[in-house]
């Protein structure tokens, strides 16, 4: 997870959307939804091509603490190294080196 490692996880859509677009994946849709079995924040789903928003808090650790701990090569998180909320209210205020893609 992107607070396990000094990052801050990513709990806005369209920050999401940038820091996947970042990566050179383009043509993405991301999706804010809530999984208790998915990690919290923002991953990519590759081969779907789908971003998700996880809100913070969703995922159940107790029941599946093999997802919620862990951001993986599958399903990489992205995070953030400054905290986007606390830049401003404008998702366009975190710039781009701002953002991480872990795995």
């Amino acid at each position: 997870r992107c607070n396990d490692v000094g990052y801050h996880s990513i709990n806005d859509v369209e920050i999401c959307a940038d820091a996947i677009r970042y990566t050179g994946i383009n043509s993405i849709d991301v999706e804010e939804k809530e999984y208790t079995d998915f990690v919290d924040g923002c991953s990519l789903i590759p081969q779907q091509r789908i971003g998700l928003l996880n809100p913070l808090g969703t995922c159940d650790p107790e029941r599946f603490p093999q997802y919620c701990n862990n951001c993986e090569e599958a399903y990489p998180c992205f995070c953030s190294l400054t905290n986007p909320e606390a830049a401003s209210n404008s998702p366009s205020s975190v710039p781009s080196e701002k953002l991480v893609y872990k795995t």
